[in-house]
C-alpha cells in the first residue's frame, strides 16, 4: 500500500500547469535513500495548534517522509489533557487554551 501511495505522489508531482500538463518519456527511479526520514515536533516547548500539526503531517506525507515524532510533554510543559488527572495539564500547560485533548490526539495520531 505504501509503495502505491508513494508512486501516486511521485506521479502527482509530474502534473502541473493550467491546463494540466503531464511530463512524458521519463524514467523514474524513486526509492528512499534512508529507512527513516521524518520530522520531530516538540510541543512541550512550543505550542502548535492542532490544525498546524495536521497540516505538517500532510506536508510530511507529500515529501514522502515516513516518521512523525511528536514530543508532547516534558519538564517544560505538560499540555496533554489526561481525563483522570486534569490538574497535570491545567497547571502544566502554557495556558488554558494550549492543551491537547484526547479527541485532538486521536485526530493527530
Amino acid at each position: 500500500m505504501w509503495g502505491a501511495m508513494r508512486g501516486l505522489e511521485t506521479f502527482s508531482q509530474l502534473v502541473w500547469g493550467e491546463p494540466l500538463r503531464v511530463a512524458v518519456g521519463l524514467y523514474i527511479w524513486d526509492a528512499p535513500l534512508f529507512a527513516h526520514t521524518g520530522v520531530l515536533l516538540d510541543t512541550s516547548r512550543d505550542y502548535y495548534p492542532v490544525e498546524d500539526i495536521l497540516r505538517t503531517i500532510r506536508v510530511i506525507s507529500v515529501n514522502k517522509m515516513n516518521v512523525f515524532h511528536w514530543h508532547i510533554t516534558d519538564s517544560h510543559s505538560f499540555p496533554l489533557l489526561v481525563p483522570f488527572e486534569p490538574d497535570l495539564a491545567a497547571k502544566g500547560s502554557y495556558g488554558p487554551d494550549m492543551l491537547y485533548s484526547p479527541y485532538n490526539v486521536n485526530r493527530i495520531v
